[in-house]
């Protein structure tokens, strides 16, 4: 059994079509979106078959962003975050730009918000707002989202909400959304193209 990327499978037959050829008839593969996996088995009916496991896993980088995660952030939190990824920004002024801006809105919800539990609901959002005026809370990043694919690039926005005496703030993206989906099944079609010869299914 092998376990390793997306192209992993795909690179088993390629690279081995003789032994591919021979086992046509008794090898299948299991092609799995959500999960992002394709599993190839090879010799199926034999106790020792042939198992290559590939997996669509998210770069480390991509994941510290959470961008369109759960994950919510302080805003000094992500501005420590943001703070060492300069290298994922189309510009060093762009990223010092935004940093500028964090701690600016840090400056201004310290201002408003000295009695922040006495603040709830509508009023608590309504100084939030006041706080963002004339002040520009998005970037462009390029990184890669899987790994052993190559950078993209797209633009994020920070949003930002109180709560429970706070702020709290995350990052957005809408084209990385479209992005995510794009690029997964491009490289999912791409790989099943090299598995023909045999039985697919797909979960």
């Amino acid at each position: 059994e092998i376990a390793g990327n997306i192209f992993a499978p795909g690179e088993f037959v390629t690279k081995r079509p003789k032994a591919a050829s021979d086992l046509a008839l008794v090898t299948h593969v299991v092609v799995d979106y959500d999960a992002l996996s394709i599993e190839l088995v090879a010799n199926e009916e034999d106790h020792f078959a042939k198992i290559v496991k590939g997996k669509m896993d998210f770069t480390p980088e991509f994941l510290e962003f959470s961008i369109n995660r759960k994950t919510n952030f302080s805003v000094d939190g992500l501005y420590k975050m943001l703070r060492l990824k300069r290298a994922y920004f189309a510009t060093r002024e762009e990223h010092a730009a935004i940093l500028e801006q964090l701690k600016k809105f840090q400056a201004k919800t310290e201002v408003e918000f000295q009695s922040m539990n006495d603040y709830k609901g509508s009023t608590a959002m309504q100084k939030v707002q006041t706080c963002k005026t004339n002040l520009q809370y998005n970037f462009v990043l390029s990184l890669s989202i899987y790994k052993g694919t190559d950078p993209v690039t797209f633009p994020v926005e920070v949003e930002f909400e109180p709560t429970d005496g706070s702020i709290r703030c995350w990052l957005v993206s809408e084209d990385l959304a479209e992005l995510e989906i794009k690029i997964r099944d491009e490289i999912m079609k791409g790989e099943l193209d090299k598995f023909a010869p045999f039985v697919i299914v797909q979960r």
